[in-house]
């Protein structure tokens, strides 16, 4: 729930500022409206709705930037072009191996601290876990997740070559400088804006697909957290008592309450710099211990229950503060990565110049919360994982004879003997593991 609330109100705010920058409406006046839009018909349909408004809306995110990119790379001369000038200034780089965890992008920190971040979103997350319980096999499961990656690194390329459309075509007039645009997050929308000017409604097209996918991933999380909020806070105390009529105001209930709360965060989030390492950097506030949870479950047999509680807190606790103190030193101005040089020698129109130099990062101080994003998931992970042993080895488990295997990694069964759990016991278990998995897919609506 913690990772869906510090997720949602940066979805919300993306949008936000694409419409302020296209047509100047207050960002604060449009969030409520995205939200209200949002929680009808995920109230309404449901997860069905959900699924289905997904498939459209990615198409249609994915259609307007491939239109963006096409238009984008014929107005500025071609590929070439683009290639030119971004190798010219040094756009383009060789992989950077320094070891430095303070570096804030290395193949290192791609590599190690990118792969579990990517694996804990799409292996531990609730949306995602909705999602591959939606389909009827495991083998269905499997091939939606090899389909989603593939279709990830299509939208990945697909964005990393319009930042480069994007600085070819200001790279004699940067937009950051001249106040054009006041925030990075703005730029993409102000080229949509510059390259489609003879074409009426295309800005609208293409504002169109990123609320296409705000929506989206808005409308998972908010099923996501109302399905938690009626599983684990009502169901136990409630058992079987409720109606369906019930049951159906409470979801909806949810819903709106979560997407209250989601619209309230954007005051806080619009302060704390760029969206995409924001991302990345809540959701390691509870996506490290998350993650350690699900590592210690699966590959850890070690791990008891009271291990991975205190594990869990530990790791969120040390996240909370990491990731806090990282968000304030970039606030506060402590912390400032250097950027690539631009020019405003190419300008056609005046302005009033208002940067000034600042101090670089590498002329600081490094401390602890100077890692980079990048590795805060995997430090909530170890953390979680190192204490949840401290304690399970400190404090063992009366029942670790009824370990079930089927439950772990299949290699590191080989190494756990066969009385881990008696036979009676296993047959039992994934008897009741199978009924609860087809329970799950074959729910009536």
């Amino acid at each position: 729930m913690v990772a869906c609330l510090l997720w949602m109100p940066i979805v919300i705010y993306v949008p936000a500022l694409a419409f302020n920058q296209v047509t100047g409406v207050n960002i604060h006046t449009i969030t409520p409206i995205v939200c209200l839009i949002c929680i009808f018909y995920t109230s309404v349909g449901g997860l069905k709705a959900v699924v289905w408004t997904d498939v459209i809306q990615s198409g249609v995110t994915l259609g307007a930037l491939l239109v963006v990119l096409i238009k984008g790379v014929v107005s500025v001369g071609g590929p070439a072009v683009v290639w030119e000038r971004n190798m010219a200034s040094n756009r383009i780089e060789p992989p950077n191996f320094d070891p430095d965890p303070t570096v804030r992008h290395t193949a290192w920190v791609f590599l190690i601290g990118g792969s579990v971040w990517y694996t804990y979103g799409v292996s531990c997350s609730q949306d995602m876990i909705q999602r591959y319980l939606s389909l009827p096999t495991l083998g269905a499961a499997r091939r939606a997740s090899r389909g989603f990656v593939c279709g990830m690194l299509l939208v990945y390329s697909i964005l990393f070559s319009l930042g480069m459309l994007i600085y070819a075509t200001y790279h004699d007039c940067d937009p950051l400088t001249t106040n054009l645009a006041k925030a990075k997050d703005q730029l993409l929308p102000l080229f949509v804006m510059d390259t489609f000017q003879g074409y009426p409604g295309a800005a609208g097209v293409f504002v169109a697909g990123i609320f296409s996918a705000a929506l989206s991933s808005l409308s998972s999380a908010l099923n996501a957290l109302a399905a938690i909020a009626f599983e684990d806070f009502c169901k136990p105390y409630f058992g079987n008592t409720l109606s369906e009529s019930q049951i159906g105001y409470i979801l909806r209930g949810s819903v709106l309450l979560f997407g209250a709360v989601s619209v309230v965060f954007i005051y806080i989030v619009e302060h704390l710099g760029a969206v995409m390492q924001l991302t990345m950097t809540l959701s390691s506030t509870s996506g490290g211990p998350l993650f350690g949870l699900f590592v210690m479950g699966i590959f850890m047999p070690w791990v008891n229950a009271t291990g991975a509680l205190y594990g869990g807190l530990a790791g969120l606790c040390s996240m909370a503060y990491l990731c806090f103190r990282s968000q304030a030193s970039l606030a506060t101005g402590e912390i400032i990565y250097t950027s690539k040089n631009v020019s405003i020698a190419g300008c056609m129109y005046q302005f009033e110049n208002t940067t000034k130099p600042e101090p670089t990062f590498d002329e600081m101080e490094k401390s602890f919360h100077h890692i980079s994003y990048l590795y805060f998931t995997l430090f909530g992970t170890f953390v979680s994982c190192l204490v949840g042993s401290v304690v399970s080895l400190v404090k063992k488990s009366e029942n670790e004879e009824l370990l079930n295997q089927q439950l772990l990694a299949p290699f590191i069964r080989k190494y756990l003997s066969e009385k881990c759990q008696p036979t009676e016991q296993r047959e039992l278990t994934e008897t009741m593991l199978e009924k609860t998995v087809h329970n799950d897919i074959h729910r009536p609506e």
